[in-house]
């Protein structure tokens, strides 16, 4: 979850598509030591991809699942 939230913070300051650097950097920031293969499978994963698009198909699907 963590990488996640690196990710969305640079994503909300203005990179469209965070390198690995850049998330790795924001992590150790806030104290967290990143694993180079976790942050690299995030950034891979996520590539060509609109961040604000997989959060809102991912709320769509969250609200399938009742309360």
């Amino acid at each position: 979850m963590k990488y996640i939230a690196a990710y969305a913070l640079l994503v909300l300051g203005g990179k469209s598509e965070p390198t690995v650097a850049e998330v790795e950097q924001v992590l150790k920031e806030a104290g967290i030591k990143a694993e180079s293969e976790q942050t690299q499978r995030l950034v891979d994963a996520l590539k060509g991809k609109a961040f604000h698009e997989l959060v809102a198909s991912g709320k769509a699907k969250m609200s399938t699942m009742g309360t």
